[in-house]
Order: C-alpha cells, then sequence, then structure tokens
C-alpha cells in the first residue's frame, strides 16, 4: 500500500493567498461567525451576494451584518421588504424611513445615520420602487458631488429579497421602465443583495457583486470572490475605514 505525500511548493511558487474571510486587523474586523470575520473595508467597497435556501438564515445574517457595521461612523442604508428589521430600530441602531417620513439622500451621508426603509409603507410596490429609485440617485448626486475622494464617505447598501426587486424576467407588479430605473440605479453602485436564488436575479447585476456568501442554517458555509471579467472597478473612490477612525 502506498501512502500519499503532499507536494512541497517549489522555490519559485506563489506565497499562500490570505483568506478574506477574515480580517488581518481584529479592530476593523465583522463578527459574523466562527469562520467569517471579513475585513469592514472588504465589505464596504465590493458588491456581495449572499444566498441560500429559505429559511437558511439571510435576514438574520443581514440583520447581524448591520449591527456588525454600526460599530463604526459611517452610514448605512438597508432596504426592508417584509418588516422584518424592527429589532434594528428597537435596539437605537437606526432610524425607520416610511413613505410619510424618509430622510434624503443627502441627509443620510452627511449626517452619517443609519436608516431601515420600510418599503410596505408605500402604496404599491410601484411606489416603493420609485422611492427607491429617487433615494439612491441623491445618495449618487451627493456622493459625485464631492471633488475631494477624502471627503467621500462610504455607505453600506443593502437590499434582501433582491429577487424581488431585481428580476430576470417581467413582473406583474412593476412597470416595464420602473423595472428598468430600478435595475438601473441598483447596477450603478456597489451593495450587499440577499436573495434565494442566484438564477432569479438579473445577469448585469451579478456582474456587478463581486463576492458571494453561500448560507447554511444562518452560517456561512463559504465565501469566494465571484468572476471579475466582466466587472469594472468602481469609479468613486471613498477613504477607508481606518481614516474615518482618525481623531
Amino acid at each position: 500500500m502506498t501512502t500519499a505525500t503532499r507536494k512541497q511548493p517549489g522555490p519559485n511558487a506563489s506565497p499562500r493567498r490570505i483568506s478574506q474571510a477574515f480580517a488581518t486587523d481584529p479592530v476593523l474586523a465583522l463578527h459574523l461567525a466562527e469562520t467569517f470575520q471579513p475585513d469592514i473595508d472588504l465589505i464596504v467597497s465590493e458588491g456581495t451576494v449572499t444566498f441560500g435556501v429559505k429559511g437558511a438564515g439571510k435576514s438574520n445574517f443581514c440583520a447581524l451584518l448591520f449591527e456588525q457595521i454600526a460599530r463604526y461612523p459611517i452610514p448605512t442604508l438597508l432596504f426592508d421588504t417584509k418588516g422584518e428589521y424592527r429589532s434594528l430600530i428597537h435596539a437605537g441602531l437606526a432610524v425607520l424611513a416610511t413613505a410619510n417620513a424618509c430622510p434624503s439622500g443627502h441627509d443620510i451621508l452627511s449626517k452619517s445615520m443609519r436608516v431601515v426603509v420600510d418599503l410596505r409603507s408605500w402604496d404599491s410596490d410601484e411606489a416603493a420602487a420609485l422611492a427607491m429609485c429617487q433615494l439612491l440617485r441623491e445618495l449618487f448626486a451627493y456622493a459625485s458631488a464631492q471633488d475631494d475622494p477624502e471627503c467621500r464617505i462610504p455607505c453600506p447598501l443593502l437590499l434582501d429579497e433582491a429577487q424581488y426587486w431585481l428580476p430576470q424576467s417581467a413582473v406583474s407588479y412593476l412597470g416595464k421602465e420602473t423595472a428598468k430605473e430600478l435595475r438601473d440605479c441598483w447596477h450603478s453602485i456597489s451593495i450587499w443583495i440577499a436573495t434565494w436564488s442566484l438564477f432569479v436575479l438579473r445577469t448585469q447585476l451579478l456582474q456587478r457583486r463581486r463576492r458571494s456568501v453561500a448560507l447554511g442554517q444562518a452560517v456561512p458555509l463559504w465565501y469566494c470572490q465571484m468572476d471579475r471579467s466582466s466587472v469594472s472597478p468602481s469609479a468613486n473612490v471613498v477613504p477607508s475605514i481606518p481614516a474615518l477612525l482618525q481623531p
């Protein structure tokens, strides 16, 4: 019987790449699971997809992500489709935005607000989608108006139930033009989106997401970098989190 031996790397072999599932600086680590503690800068700067079967814990995972990001002095925006994130408001981690009281993109960025947007408060999904478009345009306009890159503020955007708002095919609850406008708005920025299946999302949206997290019973099963062959680097440069933590 022969025993297999591990092949030793040659002198010219590339150094082993450190897993980006763990931050090198504990101060900047998001404690999402024992096996998943990524750098806050990585999450803020690159779009990510979280996916798992129904009941796997995507919403709980997004809530935990929001809580962890709240440790840092940056604005954060979460779009709530089913009213599952009221606990963040009750815990004092976010303010509630509704159809009757919604801060502008300017206020969210300039005041470093953490906001949960209750999409159920609008009269229809069409109206909620248009409100999302307006808010995203306001965020982008304010960020683009900052000439000095050091003055730009990172703002993580989280969209749960992404398959509902960014479907692969036409749906009855969104007009054709509204659906296109919503896709265009989300396509232009890096966000964290959660869905029960990658196949129901628009392909163009997946091309903008650079990393993916698979969930199993609310625990990340794996974390990988997505194919960047068709991904263009973001033109918006924002300061890193360590720079924002400087006194």
